[in-house]
């Protein structure tokens, strides 16, 4: 067959649109950072090894040649895109009415019925981790088999809706094979978070085992982490040396929750004298200093953190599971070791209030993260808030999220915190603004800034912080 993964163009430029739960982030909030689309990549590399006829597509519009020759279209999906990727579909099924299009993620898993319903474009939709069902659901097209055989797997039949049954968790990640990086379009995939490129992502793990109320992750991967042995991982890391890249942002979970492990590919690294430059998420509580020195010195040189407010009692009540000092105690121990940090917060989660976004911004300047990112809280279908939210509000405009005004537009809020939408949205440029544009943050992230090519990723980013924080767009 010949298959494309295809990668749609929306009202933003440059989405993260990568992480298979959803939480897809654009725009000059985030220093208009990119990453390679690893998800998408894992599935065609699958697929490749079946002796499929694979590629990977970015589509504009103007691609028409490439999709008339194919079979089958496949494209990542999420609620916050799925109403601008409909209107890809429609453009792929004027170009070639005959194609079959199937589509996966965390619209097609937490809105099953809706993705297939809503309109006439989809024909499959794969819940949950997407590599075996597309698998056997291309093998059955190719074959002329019964579909309703692959378990996890959805698909109208006589405009009617059918779904196969849930399928376990793919417990050996280690059979998977390693994404075969040269399918990805060649593209400069920009970072405000890398130094030296060429850069690119990596999975070990899949799942979580925090219960974050916000979060969509634990329901999508499980409550259970699952990870490769770390002879995998070595040969992945080792790979990717070979191909010339520089840096290595692990794109798990928590990735410091596999200390064990990861200090067997640290000493694999070492033993066969791989340098490479790697960040990484780390959760609060997962990781002591003496591990934190550890990841020094194999390369880490910055940790993304969810910080996510400067409150406790908003940490209590989403069910974060840890506390302000263990927090502060993270940031200290990454800053006496020259790690550079990064912090992701949320503003307007339940319970938010002016004297609660103050404390926010007392504990930012507590921790002095070298990053920063705040997005407003939007409920997303798959976390637990948007199920409690859902029986008192009509959260029927969520399905019509763009990356235009996702995690800058407070539609609900007002519902659920002290203020008012347009009051959220005010103090969402307040807090960058306040955190970032102030003499005494050059002096404490001074070292971010010594080297020339640091300088210049930073002044990229920092233009694109201050346009959004200053224009009223």
């Amino acid at each position: 067959m010949n298959i494309i993964l295809l990668i749609p163009e929306t009202s933003e430029n440059n989405v993260v649109r990568d992480v298979l739960y959803g939480c897809w982030c654009s725009g000059k909030r985030i220093g208009g950072g990119t990453v390679p689309p690893l998800t998408l990549l894992s599935v065609a590399t699958v697929l490749k090894n079946e002796n499929h006829s694979v590629e990977i597509l970015y589509f504009s519009g103007n691609e028409k040649k490439t999709i008339l020759k194919s079979n089958l279209i496949i494209i990542l999906t999420s609620t916050m895109t799925f109403t601008e990727d409909i209107e890809v579909m429609n453009q792929l099924k004027k170009i070639k009415p005959d194609c079959k299009i199937a589509v996966f993620g965390s619209h097609p898993t937490f809105m099953t019925e809706h993705t297939l319903l809503s309109n006439s474009f989809v024909d499959y939709a794969v819940t949950n981790e997407p590599e075996i069902i597309i698998k056997e659901l291309v093998d059955c097209l190719e074959k002329g088999n019964d579909i309703s055989n692959v378990k996890g797997l959805a698909y109208k039949k006589n405009g009617n809706f059918f779904y196969t049954g849930d399928r376990p968790f793919i417990q050996d990640l280690d059979s998977l094979p390693v994404p075969d990086r040269t399918l990805i379009p060649k593209k400069n995939f920009y970072n405000p978070l890398i130094f030296k490129y060429p850069y690119t992502t990596v999975e070990t793990s899949r799942g979580c085992t925090k219960t974050c109320y916000f979060c969509t992750a634990p329901k999508m991967y499980g409550y259970k982490i699952r990870y490769q042995s770390a002879e995998k991982v070595f040969e992945e890391i080792r790979y990717l040396a070979g191909l010339g890249f520089k840096t290595i942002y692990f794109r798990d979970e928590i990735f410091t929750a596999l200390n064990k492990r990861n200090r067997v590919v640290f000493e694999l690294l070492k033993k066969k004298s791989i340098n490479i430059n790697w960040l990484c998420n780390a959760a609060v509580g997962s990781v002591s200093y003496g591990e934190l020195k550890e990841m020094k010195q194999s390369g880490c040189y910055y940790i993304k953190v969810g910080v996510e407010t400067g409150s406790q009692k908003i940490l209590d009540s989403v069910h974060k599971q840890i506390t302000i000092a263990e927090t502060a105690d993270l940031f200290d121990a990454a800053r006496k070791l020259n790690i550079f940090t990064h912090a992701h917060l949320m503003i307007g989660l339940p319970g938010e209030s002016k004297d609660t976004i103050n404390e926010t911004l007392k504990f930012l300047f507590k921790i002095k993260p070298t990053t920063i990112d705040i997005g407003i809280y939007t409920p997303y279908p798959g976390s637990k808030l948007f199920s409690q939210l859902s029986e008192k509000i009509d959260f029927s405009e969520t399905l019509g999220l763009s990356m235009n005004n996702l995690h800058i537009h407070s539609e609900y809020n007002k519902y659920f915190t002290d203020l008012t939408n347009h009051e959220i949205e005010y103090y969402l440029k307040l807090l960058y603004k306040k955190y970032y544009f102030r003499i005494k943050y050059f002096y404490e992230n001074k070292g971010y800034f010594l080297s020339p090519a640091r300088f210049i990723n930073a002044l990229k980013a920092g233009l694109r912080v201050a346009s959004f924080s200053f224009i009223n767009d």
